[in-house]
């Protein structure tokens, strides 16, 4: 059978190629109102059977084009679009290998003749800030969802853990017909909305609806993927339903359902499962264990999860929009570690071992409400409210040896600790944008607070005996209770004029913030005669309030040419940090700090093929009120911590180079970046160990601190046929950081050198196979500038192999398979090991039923036994983990959307 298939992978692949023509069209396309050339214009060919994309190109500065491909066909449909004009059609004869078009001129939307209006969509369109990309030119495979389609657009990645990227820039928010779609999961909306639905897939920087409202450009750090469903289509219900169980009590079943009606929106969706899967997103049942967040390897623990959400979606008018969503999340989880390390110090060496078990189960209820409304063409206003409440229960066991260099026992610990917490958060947040006279100009004043409360018991059972010369005993039966509570407001108010039209404006802007919280904890040590928790233990107990006063004015400047940008925004904190010690009145401090702070930016654009800017920022962050207080923290016998009220505010200077080109018409993108991370003043530990192996850490700041790191990759997509393709992927990503830290109150450095090559390859037929491998590399060294520290070196190797098979057209069989290697694991432990996992599906119920099979870790590899070394210390760790199971399961889609009634 395997030969059989080679066989036939072979054939295909053969007459794919033997069937095919190369060719080469070129031109030149020119406005005809303007007489100019037509620059980031689409040019696309179509077969002419089915109307099927075949190639496409983009239209440089002056007017020129080149599109290269292959077909079987003789004649091909060629299409010009560009918005505001008529696009522009011709049959061509694919006579020759060069085929050269006369320079062909686009009339406007206004005076284009009747006979050329033509009923086509470019596959890919530029528009002011906007990338459009066609749904329906790109393809996939016949039951595919969002995600599918994003994989094969060109400049997207979607990486293992199931995050977007779109040239090197994340995605972080994806909305449907310019709404949010069930939370602020993207996954949600990718992986089960369906491509047929879809009609196009819009990619912006990121914005609210406030800075669309007044114009604002968005924030080119990240991306919003909006998607626009067919008008026809935007009426309707669909949705899915999966069960599965499996070997050793194993299970998942989710369902999720949506009713769309033009301007309202209803979403369900409900979950459960015993395999570490942390969402609704992993519903997907013929999807691989890859390619599902839950089912990779490692981790710790086993979980099992139960969850259930519901939203709601109303724009009744075009002025209104509301919004609101509830879910509610519960999982318990099992967690069992085994700990062994060798510990370092400038003048000696000691050793722990420890072993710990933790019950956990975990329940929340998140509801978030979203209201906006124009009052008039000139003023808007949203309101957010939010509220979230938790409830955790804790069993925790653990027992602690720590041993001299010679291994003789220096002290040993047992503890047990149940603790209940209760807590809940409510968040409001007011926005009024007013629009001003002169476009461009608006005013901006935002409000708004958040109440936090927990309340927490804590009950105390452990034991500590310290040996040596002077043998003793600290043995602790203690009830604690807890409560927090902090009431946190804050409020800005900005204003913006332009200073050159279009082009260039003046940002005024003040925020403030204030930050008051409580914090008590009454501990009670047990009475054996009263058998009660009566006595107050005084040096474990505290009761503090603490506040933070954060207030920032801030100028700036920006200018947006048609190419060219610029920001510059300077502004000063000033903040106040203060604390009462209601139990240790001689403990109160207050201080001030201040400080500039800056961002500068300067950019270069070219919509259809380029971008690159760098950035600066200066930000400033005041130490923790924790890491202030002189307060000693004795709860830990084993670990003493005291903050220091002599730290003084970090400086964190960044500077980011970002660049990347895309060759549409080729398949062809790169992009890269460099970060330089300098850190002034960073607070760091500093901890002594005395002779019984007890740790006393105090915070100090230190200069010297930096990072940098670089990535530059490419991708190349070659055509190879009408029915397959081929994407090559290579990158390398090399990282230089320097920290200073503290050994034993001996101050030292260590600098981290490392490379990490990359290279992917994605063989597809359409409907037929996929293949995605991937291998990646990692080189590092460490020096350090303590004599007693060993430099280090190592190497990481991982390798991944993805396939998908479709046999009979019925069946799908996914193969998951990755292999890691670390050499910083040492000898006797496990440097290597394969993870493989496995998927068939087979559809029934015309495609809309699946019967699924899944093995996971096939091999039954995967364990968390490993050996680390670092410069300060070795670490043998073990710990319980998902291990092999087979899961058969069903999974039902539904869909009725533009379904006729």
């Amino acid at each position: 059978m395997k030969y059989f298939l080679i066989f036939l992978f072979c054939l295909v692949s053969f007459l794919s190629f033997s069937q095919t023509k190369r060719f080469e069209v070129n031109g030149i396309l020119y406005a005809e109102d303007l007489d100019e050339p037509l620059e980031a214009a689409t040019v696309y060919l179509q077969r002419i059977q089915d109307s099927s994309l075949v190639a496409y190109g983009i239209t440089d500065r002056k007017g020129e084009f080149k599109i290269e491909g292959k077909t079987p066909d003789d004649r091909l449909n060629v299409f010009m679009s560009y918005l505001g004009y008529k696009t522009y059609t011709k049959v061509i004869e694919i006579d020759s290998e060069i085929i050269k078009l006369p320079t062909l001129r686009l009339q406007t939307e206004d005076n284009a003749l009747d006979e050329i209006i033509i009923k086509s969509t470019a596959p890919i369109t530029f528009k002011t800030d906007t990338l459009e990309y066609n749904a329906k030119s790109f393809k996939t495979k016949k039951d595919a969802n969002v995600e599918d389609v994003l994989k094969v657009l060109p400049g997207v990645e979607i990486d293992e853990n199931g995050t977007i990227t779109v040239n090197g820039v994340a995605v972080d928010n994806v909305l449907v017909n310019g709404k949010p779609f069930f939370g602020d999961d993207p996954s949600i909306a990718t992986k089960n909305l369906t491509k047929d639905i879809i009609k196009k897939i819009q990619i912006v920087d990121t914005k609210t609806k406030d800075q669309a409202f007044a114009g604002e450009a968005g924030e080119q750090e990240s991306k919003t993927i909006n998607l626009t469903i067919e008008e026809d289509k935007n009426k309707g219900e669909f949705g899915r339903l999966s069960a599965a169980g499996g070997t050793d009590e194993r299970y998942q079943m989710s369902g999720i359902y949506n009713r769309f009606n033009d301007t309202r929106r209803v979403s369900v969706l409900a979950g459960g499962n015993n395999i570490n899967a942390p969402g609704f997103s992993n519903a997907e049942l013929n999807d691989t264990f890859g390619r599902d967040r839950g089912f990779s390897a490692g981790g710790n623990g086993i979980i099992t999860s139960k969850n259930v959400g519901a939203n709601f979606n109303s724009a009744p008018s075009k002025y209104n929009e509301f919004n609101t969503d509830y879910f509610y999340a519960r999982s318990d989880s099992e967690d069992r570690r085994k700990v062994d390390k060798e510990i370092f110090l400038p003048e000696t060496t000691y050793y722990t071992s420890s072993e710990s078990s933790t019950i956990k189960t975990n329940q929340s209820h998140k509801a978030n409400v979203s209201y906006e409304t124009e009052l008039d063409s000139t003023l808007l206003l949203s309101f957010r409210p939010r509220f979230q409440a938790n409830k955790s229960t804790s069993n925790w066991l653990s027992e602690e040896e720590s041993f001299n260099e010679d291994r003789d026992i220096t002290n040993k610990s047992i503890s047990s600790i149940n603790s209940i917490n209760d807590s809940d958060v409510f968040t409001a947040d007011l926005r009024a944008t007013k629009r001003l006279g002169k476009k461009g100009s608006f005013i901006r004043f935002e409000m708004g607070g958040q109440l936090k409360n927990s309340d927490s018991d804590k009950y105390l059972l452990s034991e500590t005996n310290y040996y040596g010369d002077e043998p003793s005993d600290d043995i602790r039966n203690q009830y604690g209770d807890g409560n927090l509570s902090e009431t946190q407001t804050n409020s800005s108010i900005r204003f913006r004029k332009p200073v050159l039209k279009d082009k260039m404006s003046l940002d005024m802007e003040y925020n403030y913030r204030n930050t008051l919280s409580k914090s008590k904890l009454s501990t009670f040590d047990f009475d054996e005669t009263s058998q009660t928790y009566s006595d107050f233990n005084f040096d474990q107990s505290t009761d503090f309030e603490n506040e933070n006063v954060t207030s920032t004015p801030e100028v700036g400047l920006r200018y947006r040419g048609e190419k060219w940008s610029f920001r510059t925004e300077l502004g000063y904190d000033f903040i106040n940090l203060s604390s009462k010690d209601m139990l240790r009145p001689e403990l109160n401090f207050d201080q001030d700090f201040a400080q500039v702070r800056m961002d500068a930016r300067i950019g270069y654009d070219v919509k259809s093929k380029m971008s690159f800017r760098t950035d600066y920022r200066l930000r400033n962050e005041a130490p923790s009120i924790s890491q202030l207080q002189p307060y000693v923290n004795i709860s830990n016998p084993l670990h003493i911590i005291k903050g220091n009220p002599a730290l003084e505010m970090t400086q964190n200077h960044r500077v980011n180079t970002r660049f990347y080109t895309n060759s549409y018409n080729k398949g062809f993108g790169f992009f890269g970046y460099v970060n330089l991370n300098v850190v002034d003043n960073k607070v760091v530990s500093k901890s002594e160990v005395d002779e019984n192996l007890i740790k006393t850490t105090t915070y100090v700041n230190v200069d010297g601190a930096y990072n940098v790191n670089m990535v530059v990759s490419m991708s190349q997509k070659i055509k190879l046929d009408s029915i397959s393709d081929l994407k090559v992927i290579a990158g390398i990503r090399p990282n230089l950081q320097r920290n200073v830290n503290f050994n034993n109150d001996v101050q030292y450095s260590s600098t981290v050198r490392s490379l990490a090559p990359s290279l992917g390859v994605v063989y597809d037929i359409t409907d037929t196979v996929e293949l995605e491998s991937f291998y990646s590399a990692q080189f590092s060294e460490g020096t350090y500038s303590l004599d007693s520290f060993n430099d280090t070196a190592f190497t990481i190797h991982r390798l991944k192999l993805n396939t998908a098979v479709y046999l009979l057209n019925n069946f799908e069989w996914r193969n998951n398979m990755n292999f890691n290697y670390n050499s910083n694991i040492s000898d006797g432990f496990q440097k290597s090991s394969w993870f493989w996992n496995s998927t068939l599906s087979y559809s029934v119920l015309n495609d809309k039923g699946y019967v699924t099979l899944k093995a996971y870790d096939i091999l039954n590899q995967n364990t968390n036994a490993s050996r680390v070394v670092n410069e300060d210390y070795i670490q043998d760790s073990e710990s319980n983990v998902l291990q092999q199971y087979f899961l058969i399961g069903f999974s039902w889609k539904f869909n009725s959307m533009g379904a006729k009634s």
